[in-house]
């Protein structure tokens, strides 16, 4: 897997400090978190194709939710009180929040469900067609227009990687 090191987090064996999160501005940061969770799913597919275990997907489909909701969080609570403050159209932010609620369902679905259960696939499944649509959409319209607008992308993305490893760090003392 590629991507920024430090900045995802997201692999045991993956180092990270505070210095790592010094040089990514808001929208590259979202990029790759947006192209690492499309990945991650795509390993999904893969993982059914190939008959994996349960633990195997069970594992990838914790990896996912957690990945998600960190990112969900990071945008809650730094991106989209910006572009509240910077756009005219508040509609952006509304659908973009609207669309984190869906995500955060099905997430919550994912999280009570046993990986045997009949519908956990395709749970995953409708999560990784809501979330498609979702990144879409942001990378179409709202991070461009964020960009038009004048937001300090430098130091947007530093408080959001920042907050990212807070998340990442609190998520795994709870695992």
């Amino acid at each position: 897997m590629s991507h920024t090191p430090g900045v995802t987090g997201l692999d045991d064996d993956e180092p990270r400090s505070d210095a790592d999160t010094d040089a990514i501005d808001a929208i590259e940061l979202l990029h790759a978190d947006h192209d690492e969770v499309l990945l991650m799913f795509e390993d999904y597919e893969s993982l059914l194709s190939e008959e994996a275990t349960d633990d195997e997907r069970a594992r990838l489909a914790r990896r996912i939710c957690t990945a998600l909701s960190v990112h969900a969080a990071i945008e809650e609570e730094i991106l989209y009180p910006v572009a509240g403050e910077l756009l005219d159209d508040q509609r952006l932010v509304e659908v973009a929040l609207s669309e984190h609620a869906n995500a955060d369902e099905l997430i919550g679905e994912l999280r009570s469900m046993s990986i045997d259960e009949p519908l956990f696939d395709e749970k995953v499944a409708a999560l990784s067609v809501v979330i498609q649509r979702h990144i879409d959409a942001e990378e179409e319209d709202l991070l461009p227009l964020l960009s038009q607008q004048g937001a300090d992308l430098q130091n947007l993305g530093e408080r959001m990687a920042e907050r990212k490893l807070e998340l990442l760090d609190e998520q795994a003392q709870e695992e």
